[in-house]
């Protein structure tokens, strides 16, 4: 999770395992500070009905201090909230993961949010999908395995599954190795895609680093 989805900036935690799904920062100033904050904590106990969240009232900090590590920790969706919002009766909503921006308005909140969380999390997760279809090969030859190897894909190969073969592999790919033997098999090719001895197995391998 923290090597495949963070980013630049920190971690990137899909909502369903996030242990804080929501922070509320309010942008607060010393003639508004008092009804931000008042404001923040009452959206805070309808917000919590449906998803986890905090409201960040520590002083001695700019809101964009706030906003950086919050989003260094990974937190799915950050509420913005300040004196134009208020006058407006709205919040400013950011996700995470793409950054996006949404002005909603403050009774909306409770509805929007956990429609937000599941948008997040099936995106994240159709990413994660499409890199791994588009990083994945089956090597049915040596020469296919050897491109995928120079491609850095994950290839999927017949193996005979000896120590001797797997050092062999290592050495001619400069480091490639069997990361895995997936549980859900699917039927092994004649051969072993190295040493062509009849294969046990088939394979994911790819260069660890």
């Amino acid at each position: 999770m923290v090597l495949y989805h963070g980013d630049d900036k920190g971690l990137v935690i899909p909502p369903r395992v996030a242990p804080l799904q929501v922070v509320i920062v309010p942008i607060m100033f010393e003639d508004s500070k008092k009804e931000i904050i008042a404001k923040a904590v009452e959206v805070s106990k309808h917000i919590a009905k449906v998803a986890s969240v905090e409201v960040d009232v520590r002083e001695g900090y700019t809101a964009g201090w706030k906003f950086n590590e919050w989003e260094l920790k990974g937190v799915c969706l950050r509420v913005e909230l300040g004196p134009k919002d208020l006058a407006k009766n709205s919040a400013v909503v950011v996700r995470r993961d793409t950054g996006k921006k949404e002005e909603i308005k403050l009774s909306d909140l409770p509805s929007f949010i956990p429609k937000e969380l599941e948008k997040m999390q099936a995106d994240m997760f159709a990413k994660a999908q499409k890199w791994l279809s588009d990083n994945t090969v089956h090597a049915k030859t040596w020469k296919d395995f050897e491109k995928g190897a120079k491609e850095k894909k994950l290839i999927y190969a017949s193996w005979c599954c000896s120590a001797e073969c797997a050092e062999k592999i290592k050495s001619e790919t400069e480091g490639v190795k069997c990361l895995t033997l997936p549980f859900d098999q699917e039927k092994p090719f004649a051969k072993c895609i190295n040493c062509e001895k009849p294969a046990k197995s088939v394979g994911v391998f790819a260069k660890s680093y």
